[in-house]
């Protein structure tokens, strides 16, 4: 079943604008529990454990990805060997990025802080992101097991290619920009509020709150129109 029909960037940003809602409503009170939980260790200790950050985006990517594929294959659940595979290749992209910024460190022997390392191997790492970004949707729509988290991972390397690549980057920079428009309103707000009261407070609670709430859609977002992407590309998976 294809849900768009070629999967031009155009087509995807909007098929994923339509289906947003839906994918959010079927799991409201997860990300509901996971954005109030997010905000409240943001708004109180400032800047939450890089770990627990990681922790809620992989709940809301694993609940993400699970209601976008049932777009494309209704009787679709996620299983444990699924939800295995899911954390295997985002801790391969997680390792990936850590052992990039620190290869380049130890071969050239200079001492930069991880902000600059970002800069400098960012061209680097958007094209490995973009590669590999459709990995996690050939797993789940082809009812892949955890064993075959490699598999998913050459898929999405070889089908991303030349112009693909450029559909799926366009694809992906249309959607940051739609959500850091709003993002950069919402930290300018709470630059301003931080600014007149310290600690937490209602205002810096609902500041968080709106903060990863964009966050969370654009995750859920990005999760619709890689699905369907890979949908206009293979056919239906079999239950």
């Amino acid at each position: 079943m294809r849900v768009v029909s070629e999967g031009t960037p155009g087509e995807l940003y909007a098929f994923g604008r339509r289906r947003l809602w839906f994918v959010i409503r079927e799991r409201f009170w997860w990300y509901a529990g996971i954005a109030i939980a997010a905000a409240f260790l943001t708004a109180r200790y400032a800047i939450a454990d890089e770990a627990v950050n990681s922790a809620l985006e992989l709940l809301v990517t694993l609940s993400a990805i699970a209601s976008a594929t049932r777009l494309v294959v209704p009787s679709y659940r996620m299983t444990v060997s699924q939800s295995i595979g899911v954390i295997t290749i985002w801790l391969i992209f997680t390792i990936l990025q850590l052992g990039i910024m620190a290869g380049m460190t130890r071969l050239t022997g200079i001492s930069m802080n991880w902000g600059a390392l970002y800069v400098i191997l960012a061209p680097l790492w958007i094209w490995l992101a973009v590669k590999f970004s459709l990995a996690t949707p050939f797993f789940t729509v082809e009812h892949m097991g955890y064993q075959k988290v490699g598999k998913a991972l050459v898929d999405s390397w070889n089908f991303v290619e030349s112009d693909r690549w450029w559909r799926l980057f366009g694809l992906q920079l249309a959607i940051v920009v739609t959500i850091a428009i709003p993002f950069l309103l919402v930290r300018g707000a709470g630059g301003l509020v931080h600014a007149a009261s310290a600690g937490l407070s209602p205002a810096s609670l609902a500041i968080a709150l709106c903060e990863v709430a964009l966050a969370i859609i654009a995750n859920v977002w990005f999760q619709i129109a890689f699905v369907a992407m890979v949908s206009t590309s293979r056919p239906r998976a079999r239950p």
